[in-house]
């Protein structure tokens, strides 16, 4: 009875780490995977041939690093709007309290598009 306990804890000692290798190996690549998220919508600049594909149910729009579409102009806010996505109401333009009034050829926005 002791050599069969022997013999299963010795065949354990060597499989454990070997799933463990094998499962941080795993890990590892697929994280070096670059998996690209699925586009919502795509945001076009009519004078350009410049688009922004929306990606996430919340996309902040701005002169800031951190936001998700990055205009590099002065008279833009450094979050200058929040677009934001529902399936039951659509799309949203929510412009923050700090920021400056956004307007779209024109005329002044905030609220569901």
């Amino acid at each position: 009875m002791e050599t069969v306990a022997g013999y299963i804890l010795m065949v354990l000692r060597v499989l454990i780490p070997v799933i463990a290798v094998w499962f941080t190996i795993r890990l590892f690549f697929s994280l070096l995977r670059s998996k690209k998220a699925p586009t919502i919508a795509t945001l076009a600049m009519l004078d350009s041939p410049t688009q922004f594909d929306i990606t996430s149910f919340e996309c902040f729009i701005g002169r800031a690093k951190t936001c998700d579409i990055c205009l590099n102009f002065n008279s833009v806010s450094r979050r200058a709007a929040i677009i934001t996505y529902s399936d039951s109401e659509g799309f949203k333009l929510t412009i923050p309290q700090n920021s400056k009034k956004v307007t779209v050829n024109g005329i002044p926005v905030d609220g569901w598009a």
